[in-house]
């Protein structure tokens, strides 16, 4: 709360809170300590950012099963894949375009295939199965950072295991 934007943040989710009990629920004070609790809970994470360079909050909703309906952005186009009700694959429904008619029209697609519960079921089980593991998410930055240092980066298992191999 001590940072003016993430205080805003908070303060207007705790408006829409009160104006809308019955459809929308957030608790800013708690996100760090029942965040979980409440992405398991949720039917969808709504994730409209403009910019998101790598997105690690996705993945905290698919570990709880839950989809997520995201901008196609940075990290959040790399991992949430647009749901298909012919193959049953995507782990959410996303937008190309920052507006809200896009937004609306994602959320719709979310709300079509909730009603339909097989296939959200399907939804829930790819959505678990997207999350990344942080092992690789932490090396691909590692990487990049590297990259634009112009470093060299050496996975310590690559060469144990290569030493084991010629030994």
């Amino acid at each position: 709360m001590g940072e003016p934007y993430s205080a805003g943040c908070a303060h207007k989710m705790w408006h829409l809170k009160n104006k809308f009990p019955n459809n929308f629920y957030a608790a800013p004070e708690e996100f760090f300590t029942d965040g979980s609790l409440i992405n398991r809970g949720a039917d969808f994470g709504l994730m409209p950012s403009a910019f998101e360079p790598g997105g690690i909050v996705q993945h905290e909703f698919f570990v709880g099963k839950t989809p997520v309906i995201a901008f196609r952005t940075g990290g959040l186009k790399d991992s949430v894949i647009e749901f298909k009700w012919d193959s049953e694959e995507g782990s959410g429904f996303t937008f190309n375009h920052h507006n809200h008619h896009e937004m609306g029209q994602s959320i719709e697609r979310a709300v079509n295939t909730f009603r339909n519960k097989e296939k959200y079921l399907k939804l829930r089980e790819n959505a678990f199965r997207a999350t990344m593991d942080g092992e690789i998410v932490c090396k691909a930055w590692l990487g990049e950072f590297c990259r634009l240092t112009e470093n060299n980066f050496f996975d310590q298992k690559v060469i144990d295991n290569t030493k084991r191999q010629i030994t």
